[in-house]
C-alpha cells in the first residue's frame, strides 16, 4: 500500500475536511500522517548526528590550533631568548672590538665583521619573532572564530531539539484526534445499526397493517353483499307496492285487504330503514380501518364517493369532540383518500397533511409513515405536482 507524503498529504488532509470517509479512509490517512511525522523525525536525528560531528570536527580543530598556538609561543619564547643572547654577545664583541683597536689594527676587522654578524643575527632573531607573533595573532583569530562557529552550532541544535519535541507532541495530538475520530465512528456504526432495527420493526408493522386493511376489505365486500341484497328486496317491495296500487285503484271495495297490505308494507319499509343505518354504521367503521385504500370502500364501489363525506367528516368531528387524536388522524387520511380519487387535490392534501402532523404529535410511526406515502400518492400524479403547487 502506497501512502500520502507530504504535499500529497497535506491535499488529501485538505480534500478530507469537510466529508465523511469511510474506517478505511481515515485509517489510511493516519497512517500516513504517522509516516510523515516518523520521516521528519528521522530526518531531523540525521541533521542533530550531522551538526554534532560538525562540532567534534570544530573542537578538534580548535584543539589542534590551541596546541600549535601552544608551539608557536614557546618558540617565540626561545626567540626572545635567543635575540636577547645574540643581543649581548654583539655588544660584548663591539666592546672588545674597540678595546683592543689600539693594540691591532687586523684584529680589530676580524673582530668588527663578527659583532656585524652578531647584529645582524639580531635583526633576523627580531624578524623570526614578529613573524612568530604574527602566528599566534593568526591563530588566535581563529581560534575566536571557531569559538562562534562552535557557538552557532550549538544553537542549531538546541533549535532542532526543540522542533523534535513539537514533532512528538503533534504525533501526540494526532494519535489523540485518531483515537476520537474512531469513537466517533463506532458511535454512528451503533446509531446506524439501531436505525437498522427499527426500520424491521417498522416493517413488521406494515405487515400487520396490511393484514388489518385486508380483513375490513372483507368486511367491506360483505356490507356491498348486504346492501345488494337489500336493494333487490326493495326492488320487489316497490314492485308489490306498484301492484297494489293498482289493485286499490281497480278494487276501492277491497278496504280491509289494502289496509292489511299497507300494514305489511309499512313494517317491511321500517326493516329496510334498520337495515340501511346498519349499512350506514358498517361503512363508516369499514372506512375508518381501510382509510389507506381509498378504492376500497363500500361506497366507492357502489358509485357513492360522494355520499362518503358526510359520514367520515361527521366521524372526524366525533373524533376531535372526544379529543381522539388517533381517531381524528383516521378520519383526516379518509377524507383525503376520498377527494384524492374525486381529482380535488388541493383539499385531498390538505386532509392528508392534517393527518401527518397528528400522527407525528402523537408519535404514530406507522400513521406518519402512511400519510407520507398518501401525500406522496397525490404529488406523484404525472403533471399534478406544479397543478397542486399552483393550487396552494
Amino acid at each position: 500500500m502506497t501512502f500520502f507524503c507530504c504535499a500529497g498529504l497535506a491535499e488529501a488532509l485538505g480534500w478530507a475536511e469537510d466529508r465523511s470517509l469511510g474506517k478505511q479512509d481515515y485509517q489510511f490517512l493516519v497512517e500516513s500522517q504517522k509516516l510523515g511525522l516518523r520521516q521528519n523525525l528521522a530526518d531531523m536525528q540525521e541533521t542533530v548526528e550531522q551538526t554534532n560531528q560538525q562540532l567534534e570536527q570544530k573542537n578538534r580543530a580548535l584543539e589542534s590550533i590551541n596546541a600549535a598556538l601552544a608551539g608557536a609561543r614557546a618558540e617565540l619564547a626561545k626567540v626572545r631568548r635567543r635575540t636577547r643572547a645574540a643581543y649581548a654577545f654583539g655588544l660584548g664583541i663591539a666592546g672588545l672590538a674597540t678595546a683592543w683597536a689600539l693594540g691591532t689594527s687586523s684584529y680589530a676587522a676580524t673582530q668588527k665583521a663578527e659583532a656585524q654578524r652578531a647584529i645582524e643575527q639580531k635583526e633576523d632573531a627580531d624578524l623570526a619573532a614578529q613573524s612568530a607573533q604574527k602566528a599566534v595573532d593568526g591563530l588566535q583569530t581563529d581560534k575566536k572564530t571557531l569559538e562562534i562557529t562552535r557557538k552557532s552550532l550549538e544553537n542549531d541544535k538546541q533549535s532542532l531539539l526543540t522542533d523534535k519535541e513539537g514533532l512528538l507532541a503533534d504525533n501526540q495530538q494526532i494519535a489523540a484526534e485518531v483515537d476520537t475520530a474512531l469513537e466517533a465512528q463506532q458511535a454512528a456504526e451503533g446509531a446506524a445499526a439501531t436505525a437498522k432495527s427499527q426500520a424491521a420493526n417498522a416493517q413488521d408493522q406494515v405487515v400487520v397493517a396490511q393484514s388489518q386493511a385486508a380483513t375490513a376489505k372483507a368486511k367491506v365486500a360483505a356490507a356491498q353483499t348486504e346492501a345488494e341484497k337489500k336493494q333487490t328486496e326493495l326492488a320487489q317491495v316497490n314492485t308489490e307496492l306498484e301492484t297494489s296500487n293498482q289493485a286499490l285503484q281497480s278494487e276501492i271495495a277491497k278496504q280491509e285487504t289494502v289496509a292489511n297490505e299497507t300494514a305489511r308494507l309499512e313494517t317491511l319499509n321500517n326493516d329496510l330503514e334498520a337495515a340501511g343505518r346498519r349499512l350506514g354504521n358498517t361503512l363508516g367503521a369499514s372506512l375508518g380501518l381501510a382509510g389507506v385504500s381509498p378504492s376500497q370502500n363500500a361506497l366507492y364501489e357502489l358509485g357513492g364517493l360522494k355520499e362518503s363525506i358526510p359520514y367520515l367528516e361527521a366521524s372526524l368531528k366525533k373524533a376531535q369532540d372526544a379529543n381522539n387524536l388517533r381517531g381524528a388522524g383516521n378520519a383526516s387520511g379518509n377524507l383525503g383518500e376520498v377527494y384524492h380519487n374525486l381529482g380535488d387535490y388541493k383539499t385531498a392534501l390538505k386532509y392528508h397533511e392534517e393527518h401527518l402532523a397528528i400522527a407525528r404529535k402523537i408519535q404514530d410511526s406507522f400513521g406518519e409513515s402512511q400519510a407520507l406515502a398518501n401525500v406522496g400518492e397525490v404529488l406523484y400524479q404525472p403533471g399534478l405536482l406544479s397543478r397542486c403547487v399552483g393550487e396552494t
